[in-house]
């Protein structure tokens, strides 16, 4: 095993290792292999490394070729002191631009992992780490944080809240999520489908329930709308089942997950999200630029920056029933809000452009000497 890396030229031409728990279908690998992608064009070329296997599923980094530190994913201590093993050994051998962490166990553990390498370490947070389960380790585990370069997050919400529950590193930066350059779409028109679309996992802290309610009680004053609910999980056969019971089978449908909705997102007029937490909310930005008005829950942590506190989208309470009802008969009813709401939606995605999004990273993972 050679001696700790020292930071010099080469590392400038060297590659970015992005650590992450592991390939699946979320928020986090839509992400990557969007920025890998514009890193790549800068001439910067990534490997990825999961601390363990996904599931049987495809994922979205699958072109990508990524590492498992250990097939075992389970997370018990002496897993944990493997994983960090073999990284190490990783980092002590090989020269990386940075390495580049996601989520809790991998932020940790890229801390712990490249002491005394000499790479540079970039953490990212989408969510406090307190609004889950074991808070205790959580907040333990943090502590590590501080050996941590730099600390990225996505949104000035965040930032505030880990900043004052949890010892910080030295920097902290907030770089959102870019869009993805396939929802890029012409202005929207007034003539769209009168489709409400919801988009992501099927998982209880979605809330797909409360979309399904709120459509119930306003379905017979809008007999033309229909709802697609684009997604799959461990909740899709609650939900099928209770729009069964609703007898609207014929008026919201489940065509499972979705890897591109472009098409889907552009023929339709309504985006709702309502989820009880949310580290961004990449959906809601990619409904905007395919030129949805968008109805999102006031979660943390995206949802409310990303609509400019309800002027490019509109926000009800998280789990408000009555107040989703009535933002929903609102927009359905009146085609001029509705419009309103998606060229003032549209034009806030500029602001996610993928070139000044990359540029915040490729300056976020410049080598510098400690």
């Amino acid at each position: 095993m050679s001696a700790a890396i020292h930071i010099d030229t080469a590392m400038h031409t060297a590659p970015v290792l992005m650590l992450l728990g592991s390939d699946g279908v979320g928020g986090i690998e839509r992400r990557l292999s969007i920025l890998a992608a514009g890193l790549a064009a800068r001439g910067i070329q990534c490997e990825f490394v999961a601390l363990t296997s996904s599931s049987a599923e495809r994922g979205l980094l699958a072109a990508h070729n990524v590492q498992v530190l250990d097939a075992d994913r389970g997370r018990s201590p002496w897993r944990s002191i493997r994983r960090w093993w073999r990284l190490r050994r990783r980092l002590s051998a090989t020269p990386y631009r940075a390495v580049l962490a996601f989520g809790h166990h991998a932020n940790a553990l890229a801390c712990v992992a490249a002491i005394g390498t000499g790479h540079r370490v970039v953490i990212s947070e989408i969510v406090s780490p307190f609004t889950a389960r074991r808070r205790w380790w959580n907040r333990t585990a943090m502590r590590v944080y501080r050996l941590a370069d730099l600390l990225v997050v996505q949104t000035q919400r965040l930032a505030d809240d880990l900043r004052r529950m949890s010892p910080m590193p030295d920097a902290l930066a907030i770089i959102a999520n870019p869009i993805h350059p396939e929802a890029l779409s012409p202005p929207p028109t007034a003539q769209r489908s009168r489709v409400i679309v919801g988009l992501g996992r099927l998982v209880k802290h979605k809330r797909y329930h409360d979309l399904v309610e709120a459509f119930a009680r306003v379905a017979s004053r809008h007999p033309d709308w229909r709802v697609l609910i684009m997604g799959d999980g461990p909740e899709r056969t609650r939900l099928m089942a209770r729009v069964h019971e609703l007898g609207l089978s014929d008026r919201i449908t489940f065509p499972g997950w979705v890897a591109a909705p472009w098409a889907q997102l552009r023929e339709a007029s309504v985006l709702v999200h309502c989820a009880d937490i949310e580290g961004f909310g990449n959906t809601l930005i990619e409904a905007q630029g395919t030129g949805c008005a968008v109805i999102a829950s006031d979660c943390p942590y995206g949802p409310r920056e990303i609509l400019h506190d309800g002027l490019t989208g509109r926000l009800y309470p998280v789990g408000d029933l009555d107040a989703l009802t009535q933002q929903l008969d609102e927009v359905l009813g009146n085609d001029a809000l509705r419009h309103e709401l998606a060229l003032a939606g549209y034009a806030a995605t500029a602001a996610y452009d993928v070139d000044g999004i990359t540029d915040q990273w490729v300056d976020a993972l410049q080598p510098r000497t400690r």
